[in-house]
């Protein structure tokens, strides 16, 4: 695949992929991407840097409707760390979308995480411990709008011990694709 426009992404997608100054799809993009785009379920495996975190950004941007004031994606991950660096990748990404990204990690007061969500994010990265502790148990956001369910570093997510977490959240989300 020479260009992202063999995808046939919408034009803000596009704009959002050339402002990261991504020019071609890597391997892992050309072979997730087309099953991603035509919401299927699916699991990828890809070393670091193989652009992974963008087979699952570039679906979510290509499908998002920021007239839409509800969660539409939801991406847990095992840490914080991972956390946080997923947020920062939305962010850039997501530049010039008028949608708001929210990130619930722990380890800061549960009053502020709290206060993250007070609006409805339309993309939430967070632990799924953290998912289920601020937003689930306070009734916080709404799981059932989300279109998009990504658990990324899956193994690792459940080598820790959050498999009933996933489970639990996995069945709010019940319009999504994983």
């Amino acid at each position: 695949m020479e260009s992202f426009n063999e995808l046939k992404l919408n034009k803000k997608t596009l704009n959002a992929i050339d402002n990261i100054h991504f020019k071609k799809p890597t391997h892992t993009q050309e072979l997730v991407l087309p099953v991603a785009l035509e919401n299927k379920n699916l699991a990828c495996k890809g070393k670091t840097g193989s652009g992974k975190t963008h087979c699952f950004l570039i679906p979510i941007a290509n499908k998002i409707d920021e007239n839409i004031k509800q969660l539409q994606a939801l991406i847990l991950v095992p840490t914080r760390e991972l956390a946080v660096q997923i947020t920062q990748r939305c962010k850039e990404f997501f530049e010039d979308y008028d949608i708001k990204i929210a990130c619930l990690t722990g380890g800061v007061d549960t009053l502020r995480e709290k206060n993250r969500i007070t609006t409805t994010p339309q993309i939430l990265i967070g632990t799924p411990e953290k998912i289920c502790d601020i937003v689930i148990d306070n009734g916080l956001v709404n799981l059932s709008t989300v279109k998009t369910f990504v658990i990324d570093e899956a193994d690792m997510t459940l080598e820790m011990g959050f498999l009933n977490e996933v489970d639990r959240i996995a069945s709010l989300c019940k319009n999504s694709q994983m």
